[in-house]
């Protein structure tokens, strides 16, 4: 790939500032109410978990708010462009990686794995803050 590739959310300027608002909208929709015993709580802590979060709860609100304000990409959006870094293959947690058919684009899905909770380091608006705070790449990514 040649020239100077930038990380940016999908879509014009409008579509971005709706993504913001999704986000926004969204980042305490995770927040998990079970009540869990003392041991629960302990031997989720020290797996890393949060016990007051669900980040299955946080993709179902997530999904649901996106469609609603136009902003959820389909499956067919990845049509047509190449899976160059399966997380699932590669057993790691980074993001899965698509260049498109003619080598001008990637696209990287956020898998949301540092979405752990409603606190500000650790919620949607930290991604986008990050995502954000990357600006233009140094250096286009390898393809194979």
């Amino acid at each position: 790939m040649e020239g100077s590739p930038q990380h940016q959310v999908v879509g014009r300027r409008a579509g971005t500032e709706a993504i913001y608002r999704t986000a926004e909208a969204v980042n305490s929709r995770g927040r998990d109410e079970t009540v869990r015993s003392t041991e629960e709580r302990e031997e989720l802590e020290a797996r890393g978990l949060n016990p007051d979060w669900s980040k299955t709860k946080l993709r179902n609100e997530l999904k649901k708010q996106s469609q609603a304000d136009g902003t959820w990409l389909e499956d067919s959006y990845l049509d047509g462009k190449t899976l160059v870094h399966d997380r699932k293959k590669e057993q790691t947690t980074e993001n899965d990686v698509y260049v498109s058919s003619n080598g001008n684009t990637l696209t990287k899905v956020n898998n949301l794995a540092l979405v752990t909770g409603e606190e500000h380091e650790n919620n949607l608006m930290s991604l986008m803050d990050r995502i954000e705070a990357q600006g233009p790449c140094s250096r286009p990514y390898p393809i194979p």
